[in-house]
């Protein structure tokens, strides 16, 4: 079998990207033929949708159909696994690059489709791309819940990580540090968390990662702004600390989550996404909504100690068993396999 990756690579450092280089890594390790092709966008990133801005995802979406008409044509591939970050300028544009591409194509949403598909236009586009498609991965629940809506060729396929980065986390009497690991905008809901950190003084509380969201920060002694890490560093910074607080008020899968989870972590998280898949009733507490108040209240709902421990054991136990990188992707081979091709 070979297949064909539509699919973005660092730089820049994004969910879509760290999974695209994890499944190069796995085909590489199990010699499956392969080529990437990738769609990462270059240049300063939009902020809003402007001329300019429509103007160059054109040009973006002419050079990736040329790029897979090209592949596919002299290459010989059997699948083309095309991963989508599912916007509405994103779904018109995947519907253009992917209209009469003379190959079986495996569809992969890597968001949260019943946020996305919230309009006509949206609709419309990912209706068609669904008609097109051979295969469409969903990346939670919700998600899979709207592609079943178009289509019957459809499953709900985790995100995943290659390891459990701590197997046996030691938990501290008392919750003394929290972190979050993100962009700092207002839709991961940080003005919710630094409001929640005025009645948490006691908790230090750790923002990893960049401030594209221009948020202003007053000077809240608890609250320290950690900026970029690396993700070695990311995963030392979990391992030390004693709970992730995630109040997003969108998410698909989020690795961050997944990561926090193999660390130990309790998570306290809004309920989006694949988060409830992800860290049930045993995990954490889910919040039902970006909302400072009820984040305090799960924070010191889990003060116990004994609870913690539990609640980390839990997590642990729940990435090796469900979201570990060679488990999930025999899953997508197994897609793969499906639309004709051969292991």
């Amino acid at each position: 079998m070979k297949i064909l990756v539509a699919s973005p690579l660092p730089p820049p450092v994004g969910g879509i990207a760290s999974w695209t280089k994890d499944i190069i890594e796995y085909f590489d390790n199990n010699n499956i033929d392969y080529h990437v092709i990738n769609t990462a966008i270059t240049g300063k990133r939009a902020k809003e949708v402007s001329k300019r801005f429509l103007i160059d995802e054109l040009l973006r979406a002419i050079k990736c159909r040329k790029a897979i008409k090209k592949a596919v044509k002299t290459g010989g591939f059997d699948v083309l696994h095309y991963s989508a970050s599912c916007s509405m300028v994103g779904l018109i544009r995947d519907f253009f690059v992917l209209m009469g591409i003379g190959v079986d194509i495996v569809y992969h949403c890597h968001c949260n489709l019943d946020y996305v598909i919230n309009n006509k236009i949206s609709e419309t586009f990912f209706k068609m791309i669904c008609k097109i498609a051979s295969f469409v991965i969903a990346l939670n629940t919700p998600s899979l819940k709207v592609a079943q809506r178009y289509t019957s060729k459809c499953a709900y396929v985790p995100n995943f990580i290659p390891r459990v980065y701590e197997d046996n986390k030691i938990i501290s009497d008392e919750i003394k540090t929290a972190v979050f690991v993100g962009r700092l905008t207002k839709q991961k809901g940080i003005y919710e968390l630094l409001e929640a950190a005025k009645e948490l003084e006691n908790v230090e509380i750790l923002l990893i990662g960049p401030n594209d969201g221009n948020i202003e920060f007053s000077n809240q002694p608890n609250v320290k702004l950690v900026g970029r890490k690396s993700h070695e560093e990311v995963i030392e910074y979990l391992k030390k600390a004693d709970v992730l607080l995630f109040p997003s008020y969108t998410e698909g899968f989020p690795l961050t989550v997944l990561e926090a989870m193999s660390c130990g972590l309790p998570i306290v998280a809004t309920g989006v996404g694949a988060i409830p898949d992800m860290i049930g009733d045993t995990g954490g507490i889910i919040i039902d909504s970006p909302d400072a108040t009820r984040l305090v209240e799960a924070v010191k709902a889990i003060e116990d100690k004994n609870l913690r421990a539990e609640m980390s054991k839990n997590n642990i136990h729940k990435v090796k068993e469900c979201y570990l990188r060679d488990s999930v992707l025999k899953q997508i081979l197994s897609i793969y396999t499906s639309l004709g091709g051969n292991e």
